[in-house]
């Protein structure tokens, strides 16, 4: 179930409409509500026809700090302040007014899709107490957009070189381990495109969103997840993210641990 709140009653009622196909949204009424509906929700929407320098920004800003792993999506008009604003609000997707009938689902389909990865990054980071740098690398590259392709952009991206972050991966996993520090971005990649695939989008124009070839793609899913590209789907995220995980924690903390347990967000993404 998603919550949908508005600064004006007739944004709330476009927002609702528009994923009504989909999922029941409910409408509520202020940011105390919103903030009430939170355990029984699965995404957030928030319409502010108005953002920059408003009281509305002020609370989305609240909002995301205090719930960083919730998906939130933004809704507001397209203008310039907007478009300027929008850079500075931490949110997983945002989608213009004029646009929401058509892009409002499949943005909260990308923004569940994100806030997974996130969990997948936490626990990983969680087990690298000690080694801050790997951390940085495994969170930045979850979060990167579009999905990172090659170590020397995680390297560039953190200022260090190739040979320095694999061989902090070879001390956390050990020399023995079958894992590289390249199949976590093809992991993250994988995830990223199997959470946006929406009903009737092909694979090749999902892989030219995401800057990679759809045979790519497909090698990565035969390799890591043991599937064809075309069998796989958005309801296939979650079990893919657990799968992830479950390998990456076995190999950093060894085989008693914990896989991860689902959040409400990711029960909510495969009913």
């Amino acid at each position: 179930m998603l919550s949908v709140f508005a600064d004006e009653p007739p944004y709330a009622a476009r927002a609702a409409a528009a994923v009504a196909a989909h999922e029941t949204a409910v409408k509520v009424d202020s940011w105390d509500q919103l903030e009430e509906m939170l355990p029984s929700t699965t995404c957030t929407v928030v319409v502010l026809g108005w953002l920059r320098g408003t009281a509305g920004e002020a609370r989305l800003r609240d909002f995301r700090c205090r719930h960083p792993l919730h998906p939130l999506i933004l809704v507001t008009s397209k203008n310039a302040d907007n478009a300027l604003a929008v850079r500075w609000v931490a949110v997983e997707e945002v989608v213009w007014l004029s646009e929401v009938e058509h892009a409002l689902w499949p943005a909260v389909s990308r923004g569940r899709a994100q806030v997974l990865l996130q969990e997948v990054a936490a626990a990983m980071d969680r087990a690298l107490p000690a080694d801050h740098l790997l951390g940085r690398a495994i969170v930045y590259a979850c979060r990167a957009k579009p999905p990172l392709r090659s170590i020397g952009q995680l390297a560039s991206a953190l200022a260090c070189d190739r040979r320095t972050l694999w061989r902090h991966w070879r001390v956390a996993l050990g020399d023995e381990s079958p894992l590289r520090l390249e199949d976590m971005l093809d992991w993250f990649l994988l995830l990223h495109a199997v959470g946006r695939k929406m009903p009737g989008q092909s694979w090749a124009y999902l892989a030219t969103e995401l800057q990679v070839h759809p045979h790519t793609l497909g090698r990565i899913a035969a390799r890591l997840a043991g599937r064809r590209l075309r069998t796989l789907t958005a309801a296939d995220q979650l079990s893919l993210t657990l799968r992830c995980q479950a390998q990456f924690l076995t190999a950093l903390l060894g085989p008693a641990a914990a896989p991860l347990g689902p959040t409400r967000s990711s029960v909510a993404q495969s009913a």
